[in-house]
């Protein structure tokens, strides 16, 4: 078994987590953006419903967003033929370095 046929079933056999962390990944590229819109949104607001609103989002909005997208972006990564997944793989998390530079992540 070659390398690219090893990192295939490598990478299928933990594709839910590798999924898992793509998303929450792009979750904490532009989640600050989606927190400053609510904010924009709530900012004159009494300090309850500030907090609760960014309790809501953070707890459902972000986790629900994640539990649902998961699943979906595995569905669609298993549709790629087997061999082409690592490179799918590594050019999905490339691109996801090169975001998070370009919005001063790391």
């Amino acid at each position: 078994m070659g390398l690219i046929e090893w990192a295939a079933r490598w990478s299928l056999s933990h594709l839910n987590h590798i999924c898992f962390a793509i998303v929450t990944t792009l979750a904490a590229i532009y989640g600050q953006d989606i927190n400053d819109w609510i904010r924009r949104r709530i900012g004159q607001r009494h300090l309850l419903i500030r907090t609760a609103a960014f309790v809501f989002i953070c707890a459902f909005g972000y986790g629900w967003c994640i539990l649902r997208l998961t699943p979906q972006l595995a569905w669609g990564l298993r549709q790629l033929p087997t061999r082409s997944l690592p490179l799918a793989l590594i050019l999905i998390f490339v691109l996801l370095g090169i975001a998070a530079e370009r919005r001063r992540k790391i």
